[in-house]
């Protein structure tokens, strides 16, 4: 079971969008090649605190997209992005799918090659989040007893 995102950071990821990744990072996820390793080669990352700001905005689009991908399966919300890297006649939909898998794969490489990373924003605020909740929960409960 994954902790939620909390509700402030889930729309300042889904207004944010592209902005956020770099013009870097959108031109590794948006190349040709679908190797994962290439990917990863092409980052060019001399520290960990690069690989860990890389994480934290691949996680943003990550999320963001996912949300966007629910949106638009349930009817809430049209895909309206244009991605140049896919030719052909594949729908926005799957352009975005295939957008999310590369995001998804880049992430998972870079958690193994940097395994000691302190913890992302994302993970950070859903523990805060929810230490927040079970704060506001308890309090509540003890004074439903009183």
């Amino acid at each position: 079971l994954e902790m939620p995102v909390p509700e402030v950071i889930k729309d300042a990821l889904a207004k944010s969008g592209k902005a956020n990744l770099g013009q870097e990072l959108h031109k590794v996820l948006t190349a040709e090649s679908n190797c994962g390793e290439d990917m990863l080669k092409s980052l060019n990352l001399k520290s960990e605190h690069m690989a860990l700001e890389t994480i934290n905005k691949l996680e943003s689009l990550i999320f963001s997209l996912k949300e966007r991908t629910i949106e638009q399966v349930s009817g809430k919300s049209p895909v309206r992005t244009s991605w140049s890297f896919v030719k052909g006649s594949m729908s926005e939909f799957d352009k975005m799918e295939l957008l999310l898998d590369r995001a998804e794969t880049l992430l998972q490489l870079l958690k193994i090659r940097y395994p000691n990373l302190p913890q992302t924003f994302l993970d950070a605020a859903k523990v805060q989040y929810g230490k927040f909740y079970n704060t506001a929960m308890n309090s509540s409960t003890q004074f439903a007893e009183s």
